[in-house]
């Protein structure tokens, strides 16, 4: 699903970061973990496709993102990514299942009032569908930023640190979600974070 070869990534500020071959199959759920600083953020932009590296090269189901145009990466992330970053962005004025209908739209993919509030209802926020999401809690703004990165039926997962502002209970209440979900989906997770609480939680780890 994911391989990656020779990544190296150079900063602005000069700085060069070189990043561990990968090779992440169908399905798979695998920890990225490191302090903060050492390029998880980055590594997670080039195999997204929204950082090109410097060097090497990412394979996405045997094509090659590094080497495809950013319309094509574009298409591609709309098709088979699905992205949950550290903050979540949403639009204020739209509530929790318009936040989420947009993916779709976005994606041009047949917008699915029922198969959103389906998904809502797994994460067991269903009753907030209606709700602004400035009037969630942290936790609740996090389910929905995973509803929002499954509505299209990603084969990819890519969470970034999505449990550095929880704690522990929640924290293990959104990565055994995280976790179903992508399951559920038979989507491939891949989570980057600092947060060592997660360490017991994926077999698969790679440490930057």
């Amino acid at each position: 699903m994911i391989r990656t070869s020779g990544l190296k990534y150079t900063y602005l500020q000069g700085a060069e970061m070189a990043f561990p071959d990968l090779g992440i199959g169908q399905g798979e759920h695998t920890l990225i973990l490191g302090n903060s600083g050492c390029g998880k953020t980055t590594l997670l932009h080039i195999l997204s496709g929204l950082r090109r590296p410097t060097e090497g090269e990412v394979m996405i189901m045997d094509k090659s993102l590094t080497a495809m145009t950013v319309s094509d990466q574009d298409r591609l992330r709309g098709k088979l990514m699905g992205m949950i970053f550290q903050i979540p962005h949403f639009v204020k004025s739209l509530t929790v299942r318009e936040n989420i209908l947009l993916a779709q739209s976005l994606a041009q993919k047949p917008v699915d009032s029922d198969a959103c509030l389906q998904l809502l209802d797994q994460l067991k926020i269903r009753d907030k569908a209606e709700k602004k999401t400035n009037e969630l809690s942290v936790g609740e703004q996090q389910r929905v930023a995973i509803a929002r990165a499954l509505i299209n039926d990603p084969k990819i997962v890519f969470a970034d640190e999505p449990t550095s502002a929880l704690d522990d209970s929640n924290t293990e209440i959104v990565i055994e979600l995280l976790k179903s979900q992508a399951e559920l989906h038979n989507a491939t997770l891949v989570v980057v974070t600092h947060d060592q609480r997660l360490k017991d939680n994926f077999q698969n780890q790679v440490l930057l």
